[in-house]
C-alpha cells in the first residue's frame, strides 16, 4: 500500500480582491511576491528583483500576505534588519535556497504555511504565535528545540509538521499544543533519541514517519491511536521493540489498511 499523506487545503488565500498584487504595485504594498526560477539567470527577473529588495532593505507591510523564494542554488541575501517585522499580515511564507545573514525574530501570527529549507536557527522565535498555522515544514535545518513552549498557543487548526532531516534535533517537543495533527515526519533524524510522551496522544494522526532515527531506541509497549494509516521506522537500527498497535472503537476496522516499515531487527507487531 502507498503511503498516502493527508490531504490539507487552504482555505485562505494571499489576500483576495482587497489585497492588490502586478507589477503596476509597488513590491511593499503586493500581496504576493513570488519567485519561482529554475534557471542560471534568474538574478534578470524582475521578481528576483522585487523580493529582494523588499527583503533587504526591510521594505514589508502589512499588504504583503505571501512570499515565496525558491532558487536554484543557494544565495545569501544580506538584511539591514528583521524582514518579517512588519509583515504582520503575512499568511504563507515559503523559503528554499535562500540564506539570511541574521534570524528572524518575527513571524506574523496570520500564518497558514510556514516552509523553510535550512532554518538557521536553533530555535523559533519566543515571539512563535501563529495559532492559525495549517503546515509548519522545516526540513535540513538546525533545530536543536523546535518551540517554546512556554508561549506557544493552542494550534488546532496546524495539520502537518515536518523536521526530516535535522541533524541536531536530539528530542521532540510537547505536543499538547497541536491536538489534530495529522502528519508528522521526522525522517533522517540520526540524533533524535527521545519521543515527547504527547506523541503517542494524538487522536487524528494518520502517518508518522521516523525512518533513520537511529538514536531511537524506546517506544512505548503499546499505542492506542484512532486514525493510524502509516507508521514507518526503518533504519532505526536500535529500536529493538515494535509497540502493540490498539485502534479505539470505531475504527477497529481499520486494522487492515495499516501500512508498517519497521526493522527487521525488532520483535514483531501485534494488533
Amino acid at each position: 500500500m502507498r503511503n498516502r499523506r493527508p490531504q490539507i487545503k487552504y482555505y485562505e488565500t494571499f489576500g483576495g480582491a482587497q489585497a492588490p498584487s502586478g507589477p503596476h504595485i509597488p513590491p511593499p504594498l503586493r500581496s504576493r511576491l513570488w519567485v519561482n526560477e529554475n534557471v542560471s539567470d534568474y538574478k534578470d527577473s524582475r521578481s528576483w528583483h522585487d523580493v529582494n529588495n523588499v527583503l533587504e532593505d526591510n521594505l514589508g507591510t502589512i499588504a504583503v500576505h505571501g512570499i515565496f523564494l525558491t532558487l536554484p542554488a543557494n544565495e545569501e541575501i544580506e538584511l539591514e534588519a528583521d524582514p518579517f517585522s512588519n509583515m504582520r499580515g503575512l499568511k504563507l511564507l515559503k523559503i528554499c535556497n535562500a540564506s539570511f545573514s541574521k534570524c528572524p525574530e518575527y513571524f506574523s501570527r496570520e500564518l497558514r504555511l510556514l516552509e523553510w529549507h535550512e532554518y538557521p536557527s536553533e530555535s523559533l522565535p519566543p515571539s512563535f504565535r501563529p495559532s492559525a498555522l495549517v503546515e509548519l515544514k522545516l526540513p535540513s535545518s538546525r533545530i536543536k528545540q523546535l518551540w517554546h513552549e512556554r508561549h506557544l498557543p493552542l494550534m488546532k487548526k496546524l495539520r502537518l509538521i515536518d523536521l526530516s532531516n535535522c541533524k541536531c534535533l536530539t528530542k521532540t517537543p510537547d505536543f499538547s499544543k497541536v491536538p489534530y495533527l495529522m502528519d508528522l515526519t521526522l525522517e533522517g533524524c540520526e540524533k533524535l533519541s527521545e519521543l515527547h510522551p504527547t506523541i503517542w496522544d494524538f487522536q487524528h494522526l494518520v502517518s508518522l514517519n521516523l525512518k533513520g532515527c537511529e538514536c531511537l531506541e524506546i517506544l512505548p509497549h503499546f499505542i492506542c491511536w484512532k486514525s493510524l494509516q502509516t507508521f514507518i521506522a526503518s533504519g532505526c537500527s536500535r529500536l529493538e521493540r515494535f509497540p502493540e498497535i490498539r485502534m479505539q472503537e470505531p475504527f477497529e476496522s481499520s486494522k487492515q489498511h495499516l501500512q508498517f516499515d519497521i526493522p527487521e531487527t525488532c520483535i514483531p507487531i501485534r494488533l
